[in-house]
């Protein structure tokens, strides 16, 4: 078998666009409707718009129907991505921590450098008591953006949880400084 980031082949441009459908097929299936009363505002609703996966999509497809299979190989990776994250997601508020995980790793194989993707498998981690591998996918995620508040707010979080006060005060303070809210503060 060749690898996927092999386009040269007609099998493997062929791959891709299956490999999208049934992404397509498989976050259809695990969405399930919120009841109306209940106001949440889910993980998957922090980085991407309700269209993105359909503009991956699509852009994938004009540049596999244009002949620019590299494009098209990397828009697919990125629609790809942000299905199963969204999966993984959806997984996880259903208390379902091994699928959300296993969605999250191949999401986190084809677009490694989501900080939003490491955050929401940092909140998933977070919620299945998974401390440790909580504060390493936040640590990554503060990599790749040290500004964003919802990423220092899981890693104080996590940070507090643990014990460790003075690791979670300055996370803690950086989130509170953005974004004011009761529960951080109380934690300081």
């Amino acid at each position: 078998s060749r690898p996927l980031t092999n386009m040269g082949s007609r099998r493997s441009a062929l791959l891709l666009p299956v490999l999208a459908i049934l992404a397509m097929s498989l976050f259809a299936q695990t969405v399930r409707p919120r009841k109306p009363l209940q106001p949440t505002k889910p993980p998957a609703a922090r980085s991407a718009k309700p269209d993105d996966l359909q503009q991956h999509y699509d852009a994938a497809r004009t540049f596999q129907i244009g002949g620019d299979q590299q494009k098209a190989e990397s828009e697919y990776k990125l629609f790809i991505a942000e299905a199963l994250r969204r999966i993984g997601s959806s997984r996880s508020r259903a208390k379902d921590f091994d699928h959300a995980a296993a969605a999250f790793d191949q999401a986190i194989a084809f677009h490694g450098d989501d900080p939003n993707l490491h955050l929401d498998y940092a909140d998933s981690l977070f919620l299945a008591g998974k401390l440790p591998e909580s504060r390493e996918q936040a640590e990554q995620a503060l990599k790749l953006a040290p500004e964003s508040p919802q990423i220092h707010t899981v890693l104080g979080r996590v940070f507090f949880e643990q014990g460790e006060y003075e690791k979670a005060k300055p996370h803690l303070e950086a989130a509170v400084v953005a974004s004011p809210k009761f529960d951080i503060g109380y934690m300081l």
